[in-house]
């Protein structure tokens, strides 16, 4: 499928606000609420996109980082230790 250009003008309110052309919301499939996010690029380029897919962006962007590792039971170890200092500081406050 061939990328086509479109370019949509927009105006800034009093308040700051953006608001995108609903034919531009309807390609993006993008609907009230939805969050945004704005990078601001070289030559005063901002590039805008649905927060969702950004995010999906980066699965996956660290996994050889921890090659061997078991992150999910590290993390679940180190919640475990944290709860039980909690517990001992509860019951010393009571004492």
């Amino acid at each position: 499928m061939k990328h086509q250009r479109e370019t949509y003008e927009l105006q800034v309110g009093d308040r700051g606000r953006v608001v995108l052309p609903a034919k531009l919301r309807h390609k993006l499939a993008l609907r009230k609420g939805d969050r945004m996010v704005a990078r601001l690029e070289a030559n005063s380029v901002i590039r805008v996109e649905a927060l969702a897919k950004s995010v999906r962006s980066f699965r996956g962007a660290y996994r050889d980082a921890a090659t061997g590792r078991d992150l999910v039971g590290e993390l679940l170890e180190e919640r475990r230790r944290e709860a039980e200092q909690e517990g001992g500081r509860r019951a010393a406050k009571r004492s």
